[in-house]
């Protein structure tokens, strides 16, 4: 420890600061270990004060746990009070101790919770606690200030307002403390791919040069067997990677996989290979040669949406955080107290069930933006990565999120406009706002099922040659379920709010082109394909403004606008986003077209992480030197 200002006037790095700390004794008690509510009161009100802070300002409280019955009713009791007298919102803070981690520690107690509290300071994710299976029924009030982590959880910035932890710790025969703390700098320092994988990138210009580069590597590691030395090799080897070299090889080491059995394979697959593009299961990818086209980056409309998405990235990369937060200070919804991040990882709750949670981020207000942000933010990770799309596009909502990846809108434009757009849609289909079903058949043979039995009905998405989406009223949907139903026609019901591109939200359209008339609509050498059109977004910003939209109510020719990348060089696409929804229908579109393309998805199921991995090892070997 040492004082802020010398800290910073020697270069220190800095992982936290210590605003105050409140002390307290319970005084005559009834025995050394029967601590008193009263007495830790005096000790947070104490530690509020110096540090000049509300309690509904901290995020995370590490307390002390003592693990008896009584101790721990007594802490929360102490807590409790003094948070919700200072007004902080149900279940908004983080509750945990160290001790469920690591056991009781005796006299450390206190500096084992603060080194907790810093780091997860520093890292922007508020830890776990282990072994908690019910809570004490006073933590199980859906009323209670504080919910229990079961697993990491991103901590999202609040707007205009620092990360705060505090820490607890008790000592013999009554005396009480409390450390109030807060973050030095508001974004996350670095990366953490530790436990995820080890990607090792090979590259020469003689096939016989790549092969032998991999077998030294592999003798380096044999001769050791720490794990420190696996990240080191593969680090020198990622540093060391040309893109531009002739002959280029990707290993992807998952942390429960053997790296010599995966250079082994490598090796032999290289020996025997007949092309010189290939990819194996196991993680190994292979390509020679200049770039062959260009990549494609396109993302998922609502619908993709899923409690915890991105979770896992989120807590460990800086790019991801710094889009959330900046999602978050742009967040407003009246019909809700919670934040963004709220809506997208709920906290634990006894009294609210999974399928609650679903259903509120499903409303079209909380999807769009959340959507928004966790696509975005994976995009931009990826880019820090040295993956960057020569074009992109969207499905719906994600032709949004495709105009602030490319930089036509900047980022702070698109998070106001996702809340405007999910608030005026989800304001626009009245009583009925309808609903959306995704029907397997042939268009043209839908087209004439809609025009002989649901005239009210629209062919919204036209996704695929033989997959497309019907939208309307709720009855006239359910109604072409069960008729298609009936004829053995797989239809599948989709988990949105409203008719979407349909006449049901047509009234959302003016008043969105009225918000965009303040967007200023850049120029870029990378193009964005608009739905409506299934051609690039045109220069004129005023043309801009009004095909975005008028986009809401129109159908999505996505089959239409996938072709017109392909006629404009397009062989590899990249979906960014939780799922794979759109990497079928690429290829479906591809295949109907004889196009030979890769489609490659950077998922969005746990570990999250790691999928980003595979995805980032198979777009490298390319040869793109901007990738």
């Amino acid at each position: 420890m040492k004082r802020w200002e010398d800290a910073e006037r020697d270069g220190d790095r800095i992982y936290a600061k210590i605003l105050s700390i409140g002390t307290s004794s319970d005084g005559k008690g009834a025995a050394i270990y029967a601590p008193t509510a009263p007495g830790q009161q005096r000790a947070l009100r104490d530690a509020y004060q110096l540090a000049g802070v509300s309690p509904d300002t901290i995020g995370l409280v590490e307390a002390h746990g003592t693990g008896t019955s009584v101790g721990d009713a007594t802490e929360l009791k102490a807590l409790d009070e003094v948070y919700r007298l200072a007004g902080a919102r149900p279940g908004s803070v983080a509750l945990g101790s160290v001790k469920s981690q690591i056991g009781h520690t005796k006299a450390a107690a206190g500096a084992a919770g603060l080194l907790k509290a810093v780091m997860a300071l520093h890292h922007k994710v508020q830890p776990p606690s282990l072994k908690i299976r019910r809570p004490l029924d006073a933590l199980a009030d859906s009323q209670s200030p504080f919910h229990v982590e079961e697993v990491a959880r991103p901590w999202v910035r609040l707007p205009d307002q620092p990360r705060r932890a505090a820490v607890s710790s008790f000592g013999f025969g009554g005396s009480n403390f409390h450390a109030v703390l807060e973050e030095n700098q508001a974004s996350r320092l670095e990366a953490d791919w530790q436990g995820i994988c080890e990607i090792f990138a090979f590259s020469a210009d003689a096939k016989e040069s790549l092969a032998q580069s991999i077998k030294d590597c592999q003798q380096r590691l044999k001769s050791s067997s720490l794990e420190s030395e696996i990240m080191t090799v593969a680090r020198e080897t990622r540093q060391s990677f040309r893109s531009t070299a002739l002959h280029r090889l990707l290993i992807t080491v998952h942390s429960n996989a053997n790296p010599s059995d995966l250079f082994d394979q490598a090796i032999q697959q290289l020996d025997r290979e007949q092309e010189q593009s290939w990819s194996l299961p196991a993680g190994i990818e292979r390509d020679h040669g200049a770039p062959r086209g260009s990549l494609a980056v396109v993302f998922p409309g609502q619908g993709s949406q899923r409690v915890d998405m991105g979770r896992n990235i989120a807590c460990r990369f800086p790019a991801m955080m710094e889009t959330l937060d900046q999602a978050e200070a742009s967040f407003w919804n009246p019909t809700t107290d919670s934040g963004l991040a709220d809506q997208i990882w709920p906290t634990r709750s006894w009294s609210r069930t999974r399928e609650e949670q679903d259903t509120a981020l499903r409303k079209t207000e909380i999807a769009q933006p959340a959507i928004g942000a966790i696509r975005l933010g994976m995009y931009r990770f990826l880019e820090k990565l040295g993956i960057r799309g020569d074009m992109f596009a969207g499905h719906s909502y994600g032709e949004l999120t495709a105009l602030a990846a490319s930089e036509r809108i900047s980022s702070s434009d698109f998070h106001q406009l996702s809340n405007f757009r999910g608030r005026l849609m989800a304001e626009a289909g009245g009583m009925d706002a309808g609903t959306m079903l995704a029907v397997q058949l042939p268009l043209e043979e839908l087209e004439k099922l809609v025009r002989e039995n649901w005239p009210d009905l629209v062919i919204a998405n036209r996704n695929a040659p033989e997959q497309a989406v019907l939208s309307g009223g709720s009855d006239s949907i359910e109604a072409a379920r069960i008729l298609l139903a009936k004829r053995a026609i797989r239809c599948t019901p989709l988990p949105v709010a409203a008719a979407f591109h349909s006449t049901k939200v047509a009234s959302a359209a003016q008043p969105f082109e009225e918000v965009l008339q303040k967007v200023r609509f850049e120029q870029t050498s990378k193009p964005v394909f608009a739905n409506s059109t299934g051609q690039p977004y045109p220069t004129s910003e005023a043309t801009c403004r009004t095909l975005l939209a008028h986009q809401i109510a129109k159908p999505v020719r996505f089959k239409e606008m996938i072709e017109s990348m392909l006629q404009q060089g397009a062989t590899t696409f990249l979906e960014v986003g939780p799922g794979k929804i759109l990497s079928g229908l690429i290829q479906s579109i591809a295949s109907s077209t004889r196009a030979n393309i890769r489609v490659q998805s950077t998922d969005g199921d746990a570990p999250d992480a790691r999928l980003h991995a595979r995805a980032i090892a198979q777009l490298a070997p390319r040869g793109d030197p901007n990738n």
